[in-house]
């Protein structure tokens, strides 16, 4: 399963590879060199004892930029898709994804090429596929008094619903009726 590591690594574009930005090599004694800033409006103002102008700090892309909930089980379930099991390799995706959007952004597209399963088949039938149902939408089961409702039944026809007295349409190619499909709903005796 490295080979899509390995991948990942030439594709992704190295800069933020988790290193800090090199700084001076100087000794400590210069960095305790600095002196403490005083009340004065220059110094308020300074980000350093140099006088220079205040910087506004934004977080802003920081904020824009964390991974969310959603993501990280997105990158989650595309590794679990592909066996990924190594603990160890698992934290190194999610922690870089953490700190660079390049790799967050490369494995999202790789998680949502993920192949969603079939949601499970639904057996219920709209009563406007029923032959029981009236061009002025009446169902005629109810008006025989096979099923439980008033004669002048009028069901909402895109509704899906599991009936005992649905009678199959041409276009359904299960040819049951709903006492065949759905046993179940008849209530038999004191049950």
């Amino acid at each position: 399963m490295a080979n899509w590591l390995e991948r990942a690594k030439r594709e992704i574009p190295q800069s933020a590879d988790g290193a800090t930005a090199k700084t001076d090599e100087g000794t400590l004694s210069a960095v305790t060199a600095v002196t403490q800033p005083d009340d004065s409006e220059n110094s308020r103002d300074s980000i350093g004892s140099n006088g220079s102008a205040p910087v506004v700090v934004s977080w802003e892309n920081e904020a824009d930029s964390a991974m969310t909930a959603d993501q990280e089980s997105a990158i989650r379930s595309w590794l679990a898709q592909i066996e990924e099991t190594d603990e160890a390799v698992i934290a190194h995706v999610l922690n870089r994804c953490r700190q660079d959007v390049d790799a967050r952004d490369y494995f999202s597209r790789l998680a949502s090429k993920v192949p969603r399963p079939d949601p499970l088949p639904d057996d219920r039938r709209r009563c406007g596929q029923c032959l029981n149902l009236t061009g002025r939408g009446l169902c005629l089961a109810a008006r025989r008094g096979e099923i439980v409702a008033n004669p002048d039944y009028e069901p909402v026809r895109d509704q899906l619903r599991r009936c005992e007295g649905y009678l199959p349409g041409a276009d359904d190619p299960d040819r049951r009726t709903g006492r065949e499909r759905w046993p179940g709903l008849i209530q038999k005796g004191d049950e």
